[in-house]
């Protein structure tokens, strides 16, 4: 019986000392946990300096933003006109129509410049195929329904 009473009191008191450093008796000191806090704070230092350098370089280039306009502004180029050999006599106009412009003068410089299609004979239409017929179409034909236009406009009705 004894025995079991200094048993008793043997553990009471290991686990009384256990409990006081637990609950603030007594300071705890864990190597492992002090270097690895050592280490977060190390990181969080490297952090701080990385930030303030990123902020820095931000700051820097907001002020370079201001001359920006300035710094890239261009001068307008001039266009040169296109120029063509009239040797046959049918690019001036097309030529003087690239240069100013306006729609009229391009189509009529087109016309002068391109040979008209001529219209497809009505029996010459009906022996094709509904490929031959599609392809004819699609070029812009006369007397065909809806095809390419013959003007560089294109067909505007």
């Amino acid at each position: 019986m004894k025995r079991k009473i200094l048993i008793g009191l043997l553990t009471t008191s290991l686990c009384v000392g256990t409990a006081a450093g637990q609950l603030g008796g007594l300071v705890v000191y864990d190597p492992t946990n002090y270097a690895n806090a050592l280490l977060r704070y190390f990181e969080l230092q490297q952090q701080l300096l990385q930030l303030t350098n990123s902020f820095a370089l931000a700051l820097q280039m907001a002020k370079n933003v201001q001359n920006m306009p300035a710094r890239y502004r261009g001068l307008f180029s001039l266009w040169r006109n296109g120029m063509a050999k009239d040797t046959y006599g049918n690019t001036a106009g097309w030529v003087n129509g690239v240069n100013s412009g306006q729609v009229p003068v391009v189509n009529a410089g087109y016309q002068q410049a391109t040979t008209q299609l001529l219209p497809y004979n009505a029996d010459a239409l009906a022996t094709m195929t509904p490929d031959e017929l599609a392809r004819v179409q699609s070029q812009g034909h006369p007397h065909c329904t809806e095809g390419a236009g013959s003007s560089p406009a294109g067909n505007r009705h």
